[in-house]
Formats: structure tokens, C-alpha cells, sequence
């Protein structure tokens, strides 16, 4: 993983395989292990209201040309998207 390999760990712990299955066990597995997920509502409604105040962000900047040539935030997009 990008983020423990400058933590100088061996390359056992801190391949990308490794990082997935200690994020399943440390945080999907209690969840799974619940007997009830009614604790859970509130953040499911965070969880909304985020994804709203995403949508409201991402129209305001389609609408206000943000992104378009010339735009303010043209500069910054890259060209082509990156992946590692």
C-alpha cells in the first residue's frame, strides 16, 4: 500500500493484499458480526446527506463552467485520468 510503504514495513504487511484483508477483518467482519444494524441508521443518513451535498456540488460546478475551457478549474483537471 502507498501509505505503509514509506513507514518502512516488510513488503509481507504492507502489500496491497494484505492491507485488504486486515481492513476486512478490523472493520467488516464486527460489522457483519452485529446482531442488529439499527445502531447503524444514523450514519446511513449521513451517508445520504453526503452523497446529496456531493450532487448539489457537482451540478453548481457543470452549471457555472468551472470546467470548461478557459474555466477557472480547467487548468487543474488532469487530461486523462490516472491510475496506479
Amino acid at each position: 500500500s502507498l501509505l505503509l510503504k514509506p513507514l518502512s514495513f516488510p513488503a509481507a504487511i504492507s502489500s496491497r493484499s494484505a492491507v485488504m484483508l486486515a481492513l476486512t477483518v478490523l472493520v467488516l467482519l464486527p460489522l457483519c458480526s452485529m446482531k442488529s444494524l439499527a445502531p447503524l441508521a444514523k450514519f446511513s443518513f449521513l451517508g445520504v446527506l453526503s452523497n446529496v451535498f456531493i450532487a448539489i456540488v457537482i451540478a453548481f460546478r457543470s452549471l457555472d463552467g468551472s470546467y470548461r475551457a478557459g474555466g477557472a478549474l480547467a487548468a487543474a483537471a488532469p487530461a486523462a485520468a490516472e491510475f496506479v
